[in-house]
């Protein structure tokens, strides 16, 4: 049973959705480690908000908030990669 389908409980809601989250988490930054801890800081942030999220709209907000923070992981990462750079080429 999805969200869509009925009242189900939030935690079993919550759950259900793990696996889709880790396919895309994946694909957006290419680590599994930082895809599994992205994972992990969506669904704590959705357990937070558990009684402003909509059953019907469960997956898509999971998804919003993971998409943000896998912009931010990027971005994060990009930003060190650059400064190791700079670093390198002043050897």
């Amino acid at each position: 049973m999805t969200p869509l389908e009925g009242n189900i409980p939030i935690e079993q809601a919550l759950a259900e959705q793990t696996r889709f989250l880790r396919r895309v988490a994946g694909a957006l930054v290419r680590d599994a480690n930082a895809a599994d801890d992205l994972v992990q800081d969506t669904l704590a942030a959705a357990w937070g908000a558990r009684a402003r999220i909509p059953h019907d709209r469960v997956r898509p907000g999971l998804v919003g908030v993971l998409r943000h923070r896998s912009i931010s992981y990027l971005r994060r990462r990009s930003g060190r990669a650059t400064h190791e750079l700079k670093d390198e080429s002043m050897d």
